[in-house]
């Protein structure tokens, strides 16, 4: 499933078709990403992506620290990235 979103948001955001506003790509990977996010009770997760060295969308979701009630924050929440480097190679 993970490599499903994974390859979803890199054909959304790598289509030259779309146009330099994201808007629409950004409206619809949030919406994919929130369902994702509510059927695998994640505690917490994080999403960034980049097109020519700049962020075009970045957003956390769920809990960094769920004892304390603290909300993911992309540019600062850390998460140990495990297999998921597997994926991104392969992709």
């Amino acid at each position: 499933m993970k490599k499903l979103l994974i390859l979803f948001l890199f054909i959304v955001f790598s289509n030259p078709v779309f146009s330099q506003d994201y808007s629409d790509q950004i409206h619809k990977a949030d919406s994919i990403v929130t369902e994702f996010f509510g059927k695998h009770l994640l505690p917490g997760m994080s999403i960034s992506v980049y097109k020519d060295d700049r962020i075009i969308w970045s957003k956390g979701y769920g809990f960094a620290d769920l004892d304390n009630e603290i909300e993911v924050d992309p540019s600062k929440t850390l998460f140990r990235i495990g297999s998921v480097s597997k994926t991104l190679t392969a992709a």
